[in-house]
């Protein structure tokens, strides 16, 4: 099996994590011989962060480390939930 991109990677741990994660918290992800380097995570993030503005979630750069957030313009169809949050 192939691994998938390292932004889908990404993507799918910060879904799972809820709440920032650092660069650092991100390489332990992978093993240290396949960890990819701070500026390969800085540029699949990047890619992410620039995706098509349709999608419901962006990837944001915050204080605390990169977390996946809804769109602003999506926030309010689940604010009902008490969970969703726009940045």
């Amino acid at each position: 099996m192939t691994q998938p991109p390292l932004e889908r990677i990404l993507e799918a741990a910060l879904q799972a994590a809820g709440k920032p994660l650092s660069l650092e918290r991100m390489r332990e992800l992978f093993d240290e011989h396949t960890a990819p380097s701070l500026e390969e995570l800085r540029q699949a993030l990047a890619l992410l962060a620039k995706e098509p503005s349709e999608r419901s979630v962006e990837v944001r750069d915050v204080a605390s480390g990169w977390r996946l957030t809804v769109r602003d313009g999506f926030a309010r169809l689940g604010s009902h939930l008490g969970e969703v949050r726009p940045h």
